[in-house]
């Protein structure tokens, strides 16, 4: 199976730094999978994308046979290490994930409009996106897309292993949490993982589809626990993390705070407990503690700036400027605040305080709840070094909260749309990526107890709960389906489109139009009918008179004025019509009577006057 490839590719490389490396197993999938990041993006910014992927999954091959020379004399002790529970859970779980989401379709809307939309282009044009794409998000960071390129190079084009490959990433990261423990704390294990799992439900996020927003928590947490967990938490602890510092920030741009927080606490320690700059030193010590603590906080810094390099390079629009002068920022707090900022203003003052992050609480409350365990733990370490650590940590992530919320509400006032800004589009999914990450270091926190290291403190019933628990969220992912109301739509849209393709020619412009929608149905046609671009970002899809109250999609136009709009498109695609478009449009179609049955249509023009003619198989 074409799989296999990139899946031994994987296991060549872990096998190698098993052989040749001291670091635990738990964090070799981590720093694969980051590094792979990594290395593709630097082949795919140069244009060597499909070579450079063929290099990186033959060089994990050779990798792991080269190991396998090297300890011909111990080649069951070789092959026996990827027994250890951190290889041996990731590349468990990474089949199941395989068995259970091997045939899933893409249903959440950003996979459509833009996670799914550019894994899909990069993999048809062995490249990174142009200014050319249809994508609207063109300057979001492609890490996550260029994995599951890595891995749908070989098995072909396939949503469900895109979303086997985004999963193997999170998995990858999870793994880190299990450093330190054997197999014979399995009940460990189990609650670990469990617990994640569990974290990634409460915030409502998902391992099914292609949202990237729990992975920015979960590679915050998988840094500090590679870094806190290592045995002398010396230079080559921090060197290591550089690769997973580098790609954080081209995860999502929020990843560029998150690696500068992660950054900040290790440079706190490194400088408390490892590297103090002592006067009795030494220059040349200070010096190098110096340069390693620069080092954590420039990587990030300096992978954020390649990216916008390629972005300032090809001229893409910027999704969220951020370009706002002085005078503009302080208008919202002054008496010269608009009807909008009083609006968004009193509308995030509301959400901290009353909207829950995904299924937990309100910002406010988890503030103070994360806060307060910070402290605790602080007053409940043994070591002052570590209890030190632990209260620096802990004001570092309420600093960084504050900046973060600030951001938020800075792109809401400034950055989003009339209608997104004023109603916080995405508000608890922006609060839940920065609590996830807060949580996970206070596990790190629990996990470097003394009282999270001995098992015989876990009484009998809170055992079973665990495993029980386990058993549900296993059984759950497996069972996991795309809703039936989502099929049929990806059914009937994926018909229509197929029938279309072989009729419109390479460039053509496609006007969608999907009566009384609120953008789902378009936006999925919009996908399947890439890399045509169509009107899903240009012009309305609903028209005539709104069909109820608060129908922002609708758009009342005249049939004259939309005549003059289609002068624009070469053909019009029909999603979904009733009889209020037909009694209003009609007339644009030639035989509208006879004509009500098809779908695709091209634009004409005669005399100035636009026309829909009917386009079959026949035309």
């Amino acid at each position: 199976m074409a799989i296999l490839l990139p899946f031994a590719s994987l296991t060549g490389y872990l096998l190698f730094l098993l052989r040749f490396t001291t670091w635990p197993g738990a964090f070799l999938p981590f720093f694969t999978i980051s590094s792979l990041m990594c290395l593709l993006y630097a082949a795919a910014v140069m244009g060597m994308l499909l070579p450079g992927t063929y290099f990186l999954t033959a060089l994990g091959l050779a990798a792991g046979f080269g190991g396998a020379y090297f300890s011909r004399g111990k080649i069951k002790e070789y092959f026996a290490r990827l027994l250890e529970p951190g290889t041996a859970v990731f590349l468990g779980l990474a089949i199941l994930l395989w068995a259970a989401y091997g045939g899933t379709q893409y249903s959440a809307w950003d996979e459509f409009s833009h996670w799914g939309l550019t894994i899909k282009e990069i993999f048809a044009q062995n490249a990174l996106l142009t200014a050319n794409s249809v994508i609207a998000c063109k300057d979001y960071p492609p890490a996550t897309a260029l994995f599951q390129y890595y891995i749908t190079v070989f098995t072909g084009w396939s949503e469900g292993i895109t979303c086997v490959a985004h999963a193997a990433i999170t998995l990858a990261a999870a793994v880190v949490f299990l450093t330190g423990i054997p197999w014979r704390q399995w009940l460990k294990i189990t609650a670990i993982l469990t617990f994640l799992q569990f974290l990634v439900i409460i915030f409502s996020f998902s391992l099914q589809n292609l949202y990237v927003d729990h992975l920015l928590g979960f590679f915050f947490g998988a840094i500090l626990i590679s870094y806190f967990m290592a045995e002398d938490r010396g230079t080559a602890a921090v060197l290591r993390l550089a690769p997973v510092l580098f790609i954080l920030p081209l995860i999502k741009s929020a990843g560029t705070l998150m690696a500068l927080i992660a950054g900040g606490i290790i440079v706190a320690d490194q400088l408390q407990n490892r590297s103090s700059l002592k006067p009795g030193a030494g220059r040349s010590r200070n010096f190098a503690a110096l340069v390693l603590c620069a080092f954590i906080l420039l990587t990030p810094l300096l992978s954020a700036r390649t990216w916008s390099w390629r972005i300032a390079a090809l001229n893409l629009p910027q999704t969220l400027s951020t370009k706002v002068g002085l005078p503009e920022i302080k208008r919202p707090f002054s008496a010269a605040a608009t009807e909008r900022d009083k609006v968004t203003l009193q509308n995030f003052s509301k959400a901290f305080f009353s909207t829950r992050a995904g299924r937990t609480f309100p910002p406010v409350f988890i503030l103070l709840l994360l806060t307060g365990a910070g402290c605790f733990l602080a007053g409940k370490a043994k070591h002052p070094g570590e209890r030190a650590g632990i209260r620096t940590a802990t004001l570092l992530m309420f600093t960084g909260f504050i900046i973060y919320t600030a951001g938020i509400l800075f792109l809401y006032l400034y950055s989003f749309g009339n209608y997104e800004g004023p109603r916080l589009a995405s508000f608890g999914r922006y609060m839940s990526i920065f609590f996830l990450a807060w949580t996970l270091l206070t596990l790190i926190f629990l996990l470097r107890s003394s009282a999270a290291r001995d098992a015989r403190l876990v009484p009998v019933w809170a055992k079973a709960l665990i495993v029980l628990a386990a058993a549900v969220f296993l059984i759950k992912g497996a069972l996991h389906k795309t809703p039936q109301g989502m099929i049929d739509l990806r059914i009937t849209v994926r018909e229509k489109a197929a029938r279309a393709l072989p009729l419109i020619p390479g460039g053509a412009k496609i006007y969608l139009v999907w009566q009384n929608d609120t953008g789902l149905g378009p936006q999925v046609a919009a996908y399947e009918l890439a890399p045509h671009p169509t009107s899903i970002r240009s012009g309305p899809w609903s028209l005539g008179k709104p069909y109820y109250p608060g129908d922002v999609w609708t758009s009342d136009i005249a049939p004259e004025i939309w005549q003059k709009l289609l002068t624009g498109y070469d053909y019009v695609l029909l999603g979904k019509t009733d009889n209020t478009f037909w009694d209003r449009y009609g007339n644009i179609f030639e035989n509208p009577s006879t004509t009500r049955e098809e779908y695709l249509f091209k634009v004409t023009v005669k005399n100035g006057d636009v026309r829909l003619q009917p386009q079959t198989a026949n035309s």
